[in-house]
């Protein structure tokens, strides 16, 4: 009986190494069949990204060859980070871009070309000039890797973004940043404003933006990169789009800044509104302070306000007939026991 039973278990033991090998041999079969089809994927998105950027050159040399001698064009692309175009041949009328398993994406042009694909990677621009015998390849300027900035913010904060510049000429170039954003409620600065890049050098340049207490809305603009390569200037423009929004406190005066003119001895009126984001509110008081809040004939009278509603009233003022230049002062609404809003109001005399 015991021999039975030990013979018994052997056997089990031996049957379940027997799947556990078969389970391995089927793992690495399945493993190695999906390596190569992440390698297969792999070559393919290579093939597809060398295949559009040498028919992009292609087509555009022969957009040139019928076009004449004096014609020229820029051609954009993107190369994967597993090409080496180090590796890539521009022989005659053909270029030809290796991918990273060795095999060739090929193109074959109507004129020749004249000039190498430089070794980077991402998206570049490559210049192309026809002088009736060669179709040049050269890189001609510079580069920056994005043309736009856009941000949301708050009024009273920082925000501060950044641009690489990319000399792509043979010659060492001088930059130069040219402020055209100019907003009183917006402060901007760059963190250069001139530099000088070497062939193939970078530089990055943070631009930061200063959002005034009194920003609010839209603000569009830019900034001009000139880059001066043997005694010829480049330009290119960075487009700036801000959008300051309020970070809203339970109660606001609109507007936010009431500005206005009035002659001596006038009795001008203003519209007002309060807005409630939150709860309603019974305890509502009012005042008026500084030069321009004395001059207030009455502050508003009521004292409460419904949850998220927007209540309108007018200020009527009286100005002095000996007043004179920029006058300011304050409306303040003071809410739940323990807090306020104040709107400014500033009146110039003329």
């Amino acid at each position: 009986m015991f021999l039975g039973t030990k013979s018994s278990k052997g056997q089990a033991s031996i049957d379940l190494i027997i799947v556990l090998a078969i389970s391995l041999m089927a793992l690495a079969i399945v493993y190695s069949l999906y390596a190569e089809q992440i390698q297969t994927v792999g070559i393919s998105k290579e093939s597809f990204s060398a295949k559009t950027a040498v028919q992009k050159i292609v087509d555009a040399s022969n957009k040139l060859y019928i076009a004449g001698p004096g014609s020229s064009t820029v051609v954009y692309f993107e190369i994967p980070k597993n090409i080496k175009l180090a590796d890539a041949n521009v022989v005659g009328r053909t270029i030809a871009i290796k991918l990273s398993n060795d095999s060739f994406v090929t193109g074959t042009a109507d004129a020749n070309f004249h000039g190498t694909l430089r070794d980077r990677v991402g998206k570049q621009a490559v210049y192309l000039d026809y002088n009736g015998t060669n179709v040049i390849i050269s890189y001609k300027d510079f580069e920056l890797n994005k043309r736009n900035i856009s941000f949301t913010a708050f009024p009273d904060t920082n925000n501060s973004d950044s641009i690489i510049v990319r000399n792509n000429h043979t010659s060492t170039a001088t930059f130069f940043v040219q402020n055209s954003f100019s907003h009183g409620d917006i402060a901007f600065a760059a963190s250069t404003s001139t530099f000088t890049l070497a062939p193939d050098q970078l530089q990055t340049i943070v631009f930061d933006f200063n959002i005034g207490s009194s920003a609010y809305g839209n603000y569009a603009g830019s900034t001009t990169i000139i880059g001066q390569i043997d005694d010829t200037n480049y330009s290119k423009k960075v487009n700036i789009s801000a959008e300051v929004q309020l970070d809203l406190d339970d109660v606001i005066i609109y507007p936010l800044n009431q500005s206005f003119t009035a002659a001596q001895s006038a009795t001008p009126t203003k519209a007002f509104s309060i807005c409630n984001n939150t709860i309603k509110f019974t305890d509502l008081s009012w005042s008026a302070a500084g030069t321009a809040g004395g001059w207030v004939d009455a502050v508003p009278s009521f004292s409460d306000l419904n949850a998220y509603a927007c209540r309108d009233f007018n200020l009527d003022f009286t100005i002095p007939g000996d007043a004179a230049g920029i006058n300011a002062g304050t409306l303040t609404v003071d809410y739940n026991s323990t807090e306020s809003y104040t709107s400014n109001i500033s009146i110039t005399i003329g």
